[in-house]
């Protein structure tokens, strides 16, 4: 395998199968990736090694290099189509199907700690007038775990009446099939609705309200959090941010953190799922991101 071999196989998927730049590049990379793994072996590929040359690759990309399923399909399938081109046999392909683990992180988007307060950040750095709506959209999600409508059915009178047992504010949220649970509001988190209450310039019977209606609706609340996620990607030139900015994604930021602290009924409660079953997907979250998200507690 050459440079020239490289090269004439790019040419060749680029004009019949119509690639784009950037899958080229991959191509490239791919190739280039295995191509070094057979020099540091020392191994010179033949027609008899050729299939199991190509399963040794596979099985270090797994064990040695630890990628996700997905990123060793794209290298098997980048690599099969160089190897057929260039006149090898090579043995049909079954690509791996992803673990559930992965199933489930793809599944689950969440923020840490410190990306929140990246989030809040750029909010307080924008030219919103309403900076302490947006900050307090977070935070009352992050610190409470609570559903997005949930939280826009919160009234001013349920807030302003709620028991107070060692400095929290504890109310009782109608939740999804109108289960009822309780959640508690930290001394923070009460000062920041409190600056909030008075920087609004329409009153409303709802904590959430916007200039043109009395109570926030969820397309609103979901617009506000897509924008502070696109603009935190634009200050920080990311892209990770504005592909997790959504509501639901604060409420798993809460769940994640509980996990590690609480046991799991604790946790089923607080989320206020009907099944255990639905709680225990915060368990399978990659082991590092776990950690990650208990050092930010």
């Amino acid at each position: 395998m050459t440079k020239e071999n490289l090269n004439q196989f790019i040419e060749y998927i680029k004009y019949n199968e119509g690639l784009s730049q950037n899958t080229q590049k991959t191509y490239t990379n791919n190739i280039n990736q295995y191509q070094k793994y057979l020099t540091e072996n020392n191994i010179t590929i033949t027609k008899e090694n050729i299939n199991t040359t190509l399963q040794n690759f596979i099985t270090y990309l797994t064990k040695t290099r630890h990628l996700k399923t997905t990123t060793i399909n794209n290298y098997s399938i980048t690599i099969i189509k160089y190897l057929k081109f260039l006149g090898y046999n090579i043995n049909k392909y079954k690509p791996k199907k992803p673990t559930r683990t992965e199933i489930l992180e793809k599944q689950i988007h969440y923020f840490t700690e410190p990306e929140i307060q990246e989030l809040k950040t750029t909010i307080y750095q924008s030219e919103n007038k309403q900076k302490e709506r947006t900050i307090l959209l977070i935070e009352f999600m992050n610190q409470t775990g609570l559903r997005i409508h949930e939280l826009l059915n919160i009234t001013l009178e349920e807030y302003q009446e709620a028991e107070t047992v060692h400095d929290l504010k504890v109310l009782n949220i109608v939740g999804k099939g109108n289960k009822r649970r309780i959640i508690a509001i930290k001394p923070n988190l009460q000062q920041i609705i409190n600056n909030y209450l008075k920087t609004r310039k329409k009153e409303s019977r709802y904590i959430f309200n916007t200039n043109k209606s009395e109570q926030m609706n969820v397309r609103t609340a979901q617009r506000l959090i897509k924008n502070t996620g696109i603009k935190t990607d634009i200050r920080l030139n990311t892209d990770t941010y504005t592909k997790r900015a959504h509501a639901h994604a604060f409420r798993h930021s809460f769940a994640i953190r509980a996990i590690n602290k609480l046991s799991i009924n604790k946790v089923q409660k607080l989320l206020g799922h009907s099944s255990i079953s639905t709680t225990q997907i915060y368990t399978n979250i990659n082991k590092q991101e776990m950690i990650e998200a208990y050092m930010a507690l």
